[in-house]
């Protein structure tokens, strides 16, 4: 399975505990000037391949994503709020302790910081995936 299908199904499984909610691919931007903006959007983001422990003919690779919530503070009510929330636990729901490959699993990691530029709060739950790579002879 390559990056990006992991990357889908990890949207899949966060989009399953937020139904109805657009989470947006690493190759999706996300538009804040349109005319009716969305207060609470989610994205997931591949952030690169981390140092892996190689053994044989076969690699240990850690892939680095990120699932990002996004909130237009300036716009928000308190349903909002809640809305954000709910995604948010989803997201770290999502990235727990999910197999993505028969004994690989997921792990929560540290990441991109909260940021705020004073409009909108960019709130991320970053996570690893140990997957094997084999070498090809």
């Amino acid at each position: 399975m390559n990056i990006w299908q992991l990357e889908r199904q990890f949207i899949d499984r966060w989009a399953a505990q937020v139904p109805g909610l657009h989470i947006a691919s690493t190759f999706e931007p996300i538009d804040w000037t349109q005319a009716d903006p969305l207060k609470v959007c989610a994205q997931v983001v591949f952030e690169g391949i981390e140092e892996g422990g190689k053994t044989r003919a076969a690699a240990i690779v850690p892939l680095r994503y990120s699932a990002i919530v996004f909130l237009d503070l300036a716009r928000m009510d308190t349903p909002d709020k809640l809305l954000a929330g709910a995604v948010l636990d989803g997201a770290i729901c999502a990235a727990t302790g999910w197999e993505c490959a028969p004994g690989q699993f997921s792990r929560v990691d540290g990441g991109q910081r909260t940021l705020n530029d004073g409009c909108i709060l960019q709130v991320a739950v970053s996570f690893v995936l140990p997957t094997i790579s084999l070498s090809i002879n």
